[in-house]
């Protein structure tokens, strides 16, 4: 039987940029839990928004990579040039290509976000100790 974590679950309404009924404050009953609408939820370590513009998804990416890519400078003077290569990959790049299809067909503005973060990872890459 499964359980719902009342703490964790919630559900999303997909709806046009205008919609007609508010449902920020929907809810539905699932046995003896009440579980509530979310503007945004985290599936699989995705962020979905309840229009599909995906900018918190793009926004999260980016800020991770970053904080990655500064924790890699902080010891880039005491690593090799091959292993600064194989963190990169393994932190940031990585993290750039799980749920790349998601992005596909998104506005320029957000994707060129994460093009600047793998500019900026590729950049570093071939920085000097």
């Amino acid at each position: 039987m499964l359980k719902v974590n009342q703490e964790k679950t919630e559900f999303i309404i997909v709806s046009s940029k205008n919609p007609k009924v508010d449902t920020s404050d929907m809810q539905v009953q699932v046995g003896d839990s009440s579980v509530k609408s979310a503007d945004t939820v985290k599936n699989l370590g995705v962020h979905f928004d309840h229009k599909l513009t995906m900018e918190r998804q793009v926004n999260a990416i980016a800020k991770s990579c970053y904080f990655q890519i500064r924790s890699i400078s902080a010891i880039r003077r005491y690593i090799t040039e091959d292993c600064c290569k194989t963190l990169v990959h393994a932190l940031v790049t990585s993290r750039l290509d799980y749920g790349n299809c998601l992005i596909r067909g998104l506005p320029e503005t957000l994707t060129s976000r994460l093009q600047k973060v793998q500019n900026c990872a590729a950049h570093y890459q071939n920085w000097p100790t």
